[in-house]
């Protein structure tokens, strides 16, 4: 995740200690600090862009993921219409299910795909998409009863 370029000694050991041993967690937290402003890329390693008090890192795993999904924007709503269906869907049931005033859904199944969320597989027009991890559904599946109600 970091392109082999090191993080600073005192963040590799407050992630080791928070992910306690939880390898998804520890994945989830070094992408929290690559993509906040904690550390900055410089040559061959990172550096950090001030002193290094404990970091503010998500509690829990569940926390990391939902704030990942927060930073998603509009691509959010997409993943969690997708997780009222299931672990795996498909492009074609995602498409009946969402509302038209979703955004394009290729954008956001893209920008979910980037963001290491979920992973597709096959050809069109039998593409499947995959997340991650059943945490990753879990995260988010946060659509309100109401909106889970209206949907086809």
């Amino acid at each position: 995740m970091t392109q082999a370029k090191k993080l600073p000694r005192q963040v590799e050991e407050q992630i080791i200690e928070k992910a306690d041993g939880v390898p998804l967690f520890i994945e989830e937290l070094t992408k929290a600090v690559l993509e906040s402003e904690l550390v900055h890329n410089v040559g061959d390693g990172n550096i950090a862009a001030g002193s290094l008090r404990p970091l503010a890192m998500p509690a829990t795993l569940l926390d990391s993921l939902t704030a990942r999904l927060d930073r998603l924007g509009p691509a959010r709503e997409i993943a969690q219409i997708a997780a009222v269906i299931g672990r795996e869907f498909s492009l074609p049931l995602l498409a009946v299910v969402a509302p038209p005033s979703a955004v394009s859904l290729q954008g956001a199944l893209a920008q979910l795909v980037a963001a290491e969320l979920i992973s597709v597989g096959g050809e069109l027009p039998d593409v499947t998409y995959t997340f991650k991890h059943v945490l990753v559904r879990d995260a988010s599946a946060t659509l309100s009863r109401s909106k889970r109600q209206r949907l086809p």
